[in-house]
């Protein structure tokens, strides 16, 4: 993807307040980040401008979730202490937004 950004998977962010997001009740609204797409692959309603054909999916605190562009978001931090498991890895989010895995010690191998 060609778009730069400093936001990522799990980051938290804030909708920044325009019109638009306004029009949609969400500006400045916190949320985390949980994907990202090329919408004219996956045809996704995208809030926001759609010219760089990249969007941010953010999962606000009311359970709500939005296809956002990136200029309509606002970096707030990395959301340290973030887990994720996929299968049997399992990791946890940085202070600096860098993945950390999970690793039993070898004498808990029992343990699940």
């Amino acid at each position: 993807m060609n778009y730069k950004t400093n936001i990522s998977f799990g980051d938290t962010v804030r909708i920044i307040s325009t019109d638009l997001t306004k029009k949609f009740n969400i500006n400045d609204k916190i949320g985390q980040v949980y994907g990202e797409t090329i919408p004219s692959i996956t045809n996704v309603k995208v809030i926001g401008n759609n010219n760089d054909d990249f969007a941010f999916n953010i999962q606000i605190d009311d359970c709500n979730e939005y296809w956002i562009s990136p200029d309509l978001l606002e970096f707030i931090n990395h959301t340290s202490g973030t887990e994720i498991n996929i299968g049997s890895y399992s990791a946890t989010r940085t202070v600096s937004g860098e993945w950390k895995e999970n690793r039993k010690k070898w004498w808990k191998f029992w343990a699940k």
